[in-house]
């Protein structure tokens, strides 16, 4: 058995990042999804025919037992001009939602991903990439 085995689970949790690149509403703006979506699901409060293509996919992680994350869809890591107002960190403090409308708190080791992702200069953080809580506690450029 390799020595990072143990950390995985078969069935981890998943979550999604959407931004939306028009609104400036910031209670509009950022949705975190629970479950892997390539765009802002039918069944969200902020889908209509209208607004749909404004929502950018601005990546996708599992979560293995509240300790590791592993990116299975790359991360935006945002823009620092002023005309695009987004930032990774502005997704730290948002609830997660499921399909059901249900919003609960985002696991401490992804709000800990997104405020220590904002000090890697708005990079984008590739597939396959995997964070230990341990590496985001001592993350640096």
């Amino acid at each position: 058995m390799a020595p990072n085995d143990n950390i995985f689970e078969i069935c981890p949790k998943t979550f999604t990042f959407f931004y939306n690149f028009i609104e400036k509403d910031i209670d509009k703006k950022y949705y975190i999804i629970e479950g892997f979506h390539r765009y802002l699901p039918f069944w969200h409060d902020a889908y209509d025919e209208e607004t749909i293509f404004y929502y950018k996919n601005a990546g996708v992680v599992e979560i293995h037992k509240e300790k590791t994350i592993k990116v299975i869809y790359p991360i935006d890591g945002g823009y620092s001009d002023d005309e695009i107002d987004y930032y990774i960190i502005m997704f730290s403090e948002i609830e997660s939602e499921n399909e059901n409308g249900l919003k609960s708190k985002i696991p401490y080791i992804l709000k800990l991903m997104f405020e220590k992702l904002e000090n890697y200069g708005h990079k984008d953080t590739p597939k396959g990439k995997i964070f230990s809580e341990a590496d985001l506690m001592y993350f640096n450029d």
